[in-house]
């Protein structure tokens, strides 16, 4: 079971998490049995105390405090101490860089994941102690993740980082605390000494092109608050990639000057950050994306601003020019040109999953309105391409929070002609259905029908 990270904080100048051992009462008429069970068991109680996945969970110096035979066992079981958390303060920062080297030196020579985050300092002097923790301890780092000023970043690459052995490192994150700030150098994560193990990479308000790493061997790529160029950037770099997350992708001078192919992704997923929605003005950005091993979309615009304001997301350009076979389809909280929508359903034969969330629809006009007929329903239930179904392979439909003016008769007709009419060839089995307008009004009839539903197998939710 993986260690859940113990953070090393300012208080006493000690390790803490939640709470101090104080917060451990078993009670003095349990103690003397509690100290004198077998090792065996005592690892095992520590071990739930630092991973039962409590709020209040301890850390292994706390377990350390109990008792002398306790403390020994402790300091001596190397995997209590394999996950390391650490949020450094301008105030006591010397303490706790301390306590940090006391804490690696607790894992022996086992490998262990490392998390700091920290302010900026004045001081260089305390960006060059943590640099010099990360030299010695390199070899034995298999997550990393720097939340960090500009500034560190460019004493890390004064270092020569790139001369650092990193054999075991398989996930890294680096953030910084300006936005697409270039800095001066790169920071290496490169060279003869690359991790090759690495396969998975998020970096925040970072330049990709300002680090140095064994890209060919990256399978999923996190990018936050990325500029719409770093979309083009990330598949020429990785060409193995195969997840692509990108929370907020803001709109830069980049214009788009060729075609750009990845034959390996297999996810895209474009989300919000925070209060930032995703791509305002950045759908020339996708347009030129051609992804055909795609399996996975996922779109999410955190919010649609204003009525004047019309973006979408190029959907069914990108679906048609890649000619890909979706399986898995999500859009949340963006416009969608209904009609347009349709048409790309048509090119998803293949598609197994599909979520609506709190979307505004918009007519062929570009208007804004709640969905007054059945036109979708229809399409994945009645409507015939080609003397076939749309969407026949559909195993799984979400449609929430979306404002329609038909009434779940619809809902109950698109249901039933999967469900009870024609040969029961249906691969349907699932369905959640969540509405809002004046016509919406579940009725008694339609419950028992439904309830008849769940009895059958099926899993269905109408409200």
């Amino acid at each position: 079971m993986a260690i859940p990270a113990q953070q090393i904080d300012k208080r006493a100048g000690d390790l803490e998490i939640i709470r101090g051992l104080e917060g451990l009462d078993v009670g003095d008429h349990w103690k003397p049995q509690l100290l004198t069970l077998p090792s065996e068991l005592l690892l095992e109680i520590s071990r739930w105390a630092i991973t039962g996945g409590l709020s209040s969970a301890m850390t292994p110096l706390q377990l350390g405090r109990i008792c002398r035979s306790w403390r020994e066992l402790v300091f001596q079981c190397y995997d209590l101490w394999q996950s390391i958390d650490v949020f450094l303060y301008k105030s006591g920062v010397l303490t706790q860089i301390s306590l940090l080297k006391e804490w690696i030196e607790r894992t022996g020579d086992h490998p262990f994941s490392l998390s700091i985050s920290a302010p900026r300092f004045r001081d260089s002097t305390i960006y060059e102690r943590i640099i010099q923790i990360l030299q010695n301890n390199s070899s034995q780092i298999t997550t990393l993740k720097i939340l960090m000023g500009r500034d560190f970043f460019d004493a890390f690459d004064e270092t020569e980082t790139a001369h650092y052995s990193w054999p075991l490192l398989t996930d890294i994150t680096l953030r910084a605390d300006h936005q697409f700030t270039p800095g001066r150098g790169t920071v290496h994560f490169g060279g003869a000494n690359a991790p090759r193990r690495l396969t998975s990479a998020t970096f925040g308000m970072f330049h990709i092109r300002k680090v140095s790493l064994a890209w060919a061997s990256l399978l999923n790529l996190h990018l936050h608050a990325a500029l719409a160029r770093q979309i083009y950037e990330a598949m020429s770099l990785a060409k193995r990639l195969q997840t692509l997350t990108l929370s907020g992708v803001w709109l830069d001078t980049f214009r788009i000057t060729s075609i750009t192919t990845s034959h390996s992704l297999r996810r895209l997923a474009v989300l919000p950050k925070g209060e930032r929605t995703f791509g305002w003005g950045c759908r020339d950005a996708f347009e030129s994306l051609r992804l055909p091993a795609l399996e996975s979309l996922e779109i999410d615009r955190g919010h649609v601003r204003s009525p004047g304001y019309r973006p979408t997301f190029a959907l069914y350009s990108l679906i048609l020019r890649s000619q890909c076979s979706l399986v898995d389809l999500s859009i949340a909280r963006t416009r969608v040109h209904e009609s347009l929508f349709i048409e790309t359903l048509i090119l998803l034969p293949s598609l197994r999953s599909l979520r609506l969330i709190d979307n505004i629809w918009m007519d062929d006009d570009g208007r804004d309105y709640a969905l007054q007929d059945s036109a979708i329903f229809d399409a994945i239930t009645h409507e015939i391409h080609n003397h076939q179904l749309i969407v026949p392979n559909l195993e799984k439909f979400t449609f929430k929070g979306d404002a329609v003016s038909f009434s779940p008769d619809v809902v109950m007709g698109f249901l039933v002609a999967r469900w009870d009419a024609g040969s029961g060839e249906s691969r349907l089995q699932s369905a959640s259905i969540q509405a809002e307008g004046p016509n919406w009004d579940i009725k008694e009839v339609n419950l028992a029908t439904i309830e008849g539903w769940r009895e059958r197998g099926y899993t269905v939710s109408i409200a």
